[in-house]
């Protein structure tokens, strides 16, 4: 990936060029994934493997009603890896508040389509409807009005370097990307080599010993699982199945 790994599987899910992405962090959907695999546990199993999320159930689910703009704004005011902070003192329920009020949506609107002296202009305007509901809950979707929160809201509001990054993240899709372009056409399905990518680690990274096998463990090794597990058919012999689960096993305690 060019820029950022969730951003690049997001436009390869959004594009139906793979099925989900398998991940902790809720960011991936502002960048336009549409399902998304939470595992749980450092290696699941068969009966508790992962949570599923999906785009479509937290725009329709009563109590999320959640679209991409409005995520995006959530991760604005809440913080996420690119700014850890984000509005102090706005929660959850705040945040999902303002987005369900069209805050989301008339940001992005704003920062699609202006920019410069025009752009600084129709922020500042946004930023002071978003005072005002703070203030008024005039749209009646906040629990009860927030005028010192309002006060609290900065005219930097948003930074537009971090909301750039959400929304115009570099990917192999960017306009004027020069760099390899992901064909899904020439892949083929095949099980991944544990042994390869630990020695990848090895080479590259200077992983060894004990710290190498925490590594994979914490970072690769709930993912290999997950792909064994859904990967097994009714055609499949399972000593075939339970052989490669051993397999990761034993790369994982070292045995």
């Amino acid at each position: 990936a060019p820029g950022e790994a969730e951003a690049e599987l997001a436009q390869m899910n959004r594009h139906s060029e793979i099925d989900g992405i398998i991940t902790e962090d809720s960011d991936v959907f502002v960048f336009g994934a549409q399902c998304v695999f939470a595992l749980r546990g450092s290696l699941p199993s068969v009966q508790n493997m992962s949570l599923i999320y999906t785009l479509q159930s937290i725009e329709t689910t009563d109590n999320v009603s959640l679209d991409t703009d409005g995520l995006f704004l959530c991760a604005l005011l809440l913080g996420g890896d690119y700014d850890p902070i984000g509005i102090k003192g706005v929660g959850p329920a705040i945040a999902r508040a303002l987005a369900a009020a069209g805050f989301g949506r008339d940001l992005v609107n704003i920062l699609r389509s202006s920019k410069g002296p025009e752009c600084a202009q129709h922020l500042a305007m946004w930023r002071n409807a978003l005072r005002e509901e703070l203030r008024s809950n005039s749209s009646g979707r906040l629990d009860r009005c927030q005028p010192k929160l309002a006060m609290d809201i900065p005219d930097t509001f948003p930074a537009l370097d971090i909301a750039s990054l959400y929304l115009d993240p570099l990917t192999s899709r960017s306009p004027g990307f020069v760099g390899h372009i992901p064909n899904p056409t020439l892949w083929q399905p095949k099980e991944p080599s544990l042994v390869e990518m630990a020695a990848f680690c090895a080479v590259q990274f200077g992983w060894n010993g004990d710290f190498l096998l925490k590594k994979l463990h914490n970072n690769v090794w709930p993912g290999v699982a997950f792909r064994l597990i859904s990967s097994v058919r009714a055609d499949i012999s399972i000593f075939h199945f339970v052989n490669k689960l051993l397999a990761l096993y034993s790369l994982q305690f070292g045995l």
